[in-house]
């Protein structure tokens, strides 16, 4: 089946936002009025032209007839969050109020299109029980979080979110886990038609009900949907369900007089797509999908190459957005460098021009901070590298993941820069940004494996004596059309672990040495250390001989080892800061 040209959506998105739809009441005080609602969940966000707002995870939260409503009829909660998310909702039904219809409402208003967001298989509720000796009773002082509404520690059979429908039906489970996941097990398995057929009703009700724009399907929350043996077979059984969910649409598009977009947030690699059981390039062929949004499962990854999704998309009416999360697996010393800078900027701000709204969530951001001694939040000069290697690639726009939990868990962001800066390669141009190579390692993540769903990443890396390491480094910035005087920096960072004096250690960068221009004398004789004597950083500056735009190739040998030091030598970070003096408006 040929796309059908004309049919979509007619509306470029040049800038997305996913809103998961629980921050608003999980972390703002009840009683939360209408009012304040809609500012939170919408206005923040209405330079963007698509907001994908989350309606629920395993349970919902808008005034179903379909799917199971989130609030039960409890009188009492393990937690204080879980009191203020049950009565911010329980008064707003009392008042005839659906949260889905409020921010459909005002978003149209504000001139944006409304997507309802869908997760999957979302494993918020699918961790491990506890242990059989606690007391879910007595508060556990070393929960970092122990109010947050899916308290991972409370396992399946006791999370707040786990559905009646996962209760009453354990054979529609997955039933075995997959390699690197902890959870995947008690996921819902798609290979049943029930599953399918439960999601589809959800589908036509909200499509029938309300004043959506489309539907957002969030595959990467979490992306298991068979069992690790049956993808295979159960490839063409998700192209049906989503053939059905097209039909849905294109049907209530009859009635309501417009075509209604279907968004699907799908793996950063083809090869990723298979893995998990979804044939996306059918889908785009066919003309299923208006949005694809190529996405990290968690964490964010500088490493990946979107062209051939772009070049799938690139004869049909298939938008193709880059997705880009909040999260990183480490914090590096570059990113709080970063971090830091943009305090000083916040500072400098006048107090009296922010609202007592922002004051309070900076206010809470410094106290936390205080205590862990490491800003926490995204860079905003990271995220600018991120958008414009993705539109190097050539994607129609950016989506952005999780933006409420830089405002509200961690009070950066609050202006939404990102969302002007974002919104093309030319507004990216000459802003200051962070690239990086990625880091991973087992265990780290969101319990599910990622070297599957995307390109593996390069760090760490171990040096073998006299075996070049080569690194391919892609950047967007052309930095040889800007004249030196306006480069404030152009900054490589290397962070080694276990490098000594005594090693002889050569970089270069496209084929040329660029040792001579290292700028840290931290392998100095008497060069103060700090604590982590291991770690030994080492600081370029580029600005004489500039990285080319697009891929560069960085050779890292180790010619030298100094074999009274048993550890090898590793590379844990590898960053690029640029900075303009005269940055363009």
């Amino acid at each position: 089946m040929d796309s059908p040209k004309g049919r979509r959506v007619g509306r470029k998105y040049r800038v997305a936002v996913n809103d998961d739809g629980a921050s608003q009441w999980q972390y703002w005080q009840t009683p939360l009025t209408a009012e304040q609602f809609v500012r939170v969940a919408v206005d923040r966000v209405s330079t963007s032209d698509l907001l994908c707002w989350g309606v629920g995870n395993t349970l919902f939260w808008y005034n179903s007839q379909v799917a199971e409503y989130l609030d039960l009829g409890q009188t009492e909660f393990d937690s204080v969050n879980e009191w203020m998310v049950h009565t911010t909702l329980r008064n707003w039904r009392r008042a005839g109020l659906d949260p889905l219809a409020m921010v459909c409402e005002r978003a149209h208003e504000l001139g944006m299109h409304l997507y309802a967001s869908l997760r999957m298989n979302d494993g918020h509720f699918a961790f491990p029980n506890p242990q059989p000796d606690a007391n879910p009773d007595q508060p556990d002082f070393g929960i970092s979080s122990p109010d947050q509404l899916w308290n991972h520690q409370r396992g399946a059979e006791r999370s707040p979110l786990t559905p009646q429908f996962w209760r009453d039906h354990p054979q529609y489970r997955i039933g075995e886990d997959w390699p690197g996941s902890r959870f995947a097990a008690d996921l819902f398995d798609y290979a049943h038609p029930e599953v399918r057929e439960r999601w589809l009703a959800i589908v036509a009700e909200m499509v029938a009900q309300y004043n959506v724009d489309g539907i957002e399907m969030d595959f990467m929350r979490n992306p298991f949907f068979f069992k690790f043996s049956a993808v295979d077979a159960g490839r063409p059984l998700m192209t049906q369900f989503i053939s059905c969910t097209r039909a849905i649409l294109d049907e209530a598009g009859i009635r309501k007089g417009r075509h209604l977009g279907l968004a699907v947030r799908c793996p950063t690699a083809l090869s990723g797509c298979d893995a998990v059981g979804l044939d996306v390039q059918a889908w785009v062929r066919n003309g299923l999908v208006d949005v694809l949004i190529p996405s990290p499962t968690r964490n964010n990854k500088f490493e990946t190459d979107l062209r051939p999704l772009v070049e799938m998309a690139a004869e049909t009416d298939c938008q193709v957005l880059a997705g880009v999360d909040t999260a990183m697996p480490n914090v590096t010393w570059e990113q709080t460098r970063a971090l830091l800078a943009e305090d000083r900027i916040d500072a400098a701000q006048e107090d009296s021009a922010k609202s007592p709204e922002r004051c309070l969530l900076e206010e809470s951001r410094q106290k936390r901070e205080a205590k862990r001694g490491v800003p926490e939040g995204m860079p905003l000069n990271l995220w600018r590298a991120l958008a414009a290697n993705a539109y190097y690639d050539g994607v129609d726009g950016t989506y952005l993941f999780n933006l409420w939990d830089q405002i509200v868990r961690h009070g950066r962001h609050l202006d939404c820069t990102i969302l002007a800066d974002a919104r093309n390669a030319k507004a990216l141009s000459r802003t200051d940004k962070l690239y990086s190579l990625d880091f991973d390692v087992a265990g780290i993540g969101s319990g599910h494996p990622s070297t599957h769903l995307s390109q593996a990443a390069s760090l760490p890396a171990v040096l073998q004596e006299g075996e070049p390491l080569e690194l391919p480094f892609k950047i967007a910035d052309d930095l040889s059309q800007v004249p030196v005087q306006e480069l404030g920096e152009v900054r490589l960072h290397l962070l080694l672990v276990h490098l000594t004096p005594v090693d002889e250690l050569r970089l270069q960068m496209n084929g040329r040495p660029i040792d001579g221009l290292k700028r840290a004398p931290t392998l100095e004789p008497g060069a103060p250390t700090g604590p982590n004597t291991a770690f030994v950083d080492l600081v370029f500056d580029l600005r004489s001989h500039v990285p080319h735009v697009g891929q560069n190739l960085f050779t890292l040998t180790l010619a030298k080892k100094n074999r009274q030091v048993r550890p090898a030598v590793y590379l844990r970070e590898f960053e690029l800061s640029i900075r303009y003096h005269n940055p363009i408006d």
